[in-house]
């Protein structure tokens, strides 16, 4: 008997901290407008800030570990870049979610600017072959004069 009226108390005294952490974590700092601000989404800030650097920190020492590495030192640490920004990326639009933050309209906004970059980097990829082949050509008539 004792032990079920022992154990009775210790599941009133867990659900009693977990209604004060449920509480806690629901706890609003401030809002502006629609926007709220509680402690459960700078929570979900942090785990997801620290999860992020310690994906990275992983893949940092895989890329870098000299035993089973095929690349040299400079795509290493190129191949090592792309991925920490795609990782970012990927992170703050998760933080940006926690917050509550549209995405949608981001990503629809994005796609316009981005297609505009695109079609700028092309051209420029397309003067710069056309420039450089006419460098070229101009350097092997210099050569035969």
């Amino acid at each position: 008997m004792d032990r079920v009226k022992h154990l009775r108390s210790l599941l009133s005294i867990d659900r009693i901290n977990m209604e004060a952490l449920k509480k806690f974590l629901e706890f609003e700092l401030f809002h502006i407008g629609e926007f709220q601000l509680r402690v459960l989404s700078l929570v979900i800030i942090f785990i997801i800030f620290l999860v992020t650097k310690l994906v990275l920190l992983l893949i940092k020492k895989t890329i870098f570990s000299r035993e089973n590495s095929k690349l040299d030192i400079g795509a290493s640490y190129a191949l090592f870049k792309i991925i920490k920004y795609v990782i970012w990326v990927i992170a703050i639009g998760l933080i940006l979610e926690a917050l509550s933050v549209k995405l949608t309209v981001l990503i629809a906004g994005s796609a316009a600017l981005l297609v505009g970059v695109g079609l700028g980097l092309n051209r420029h990829s397309t003067i710069s072959y056309l420039g450089s082949s006419c460098f070229e050509k101009s350097l092997l008539k210099l050569k035969k004069s």
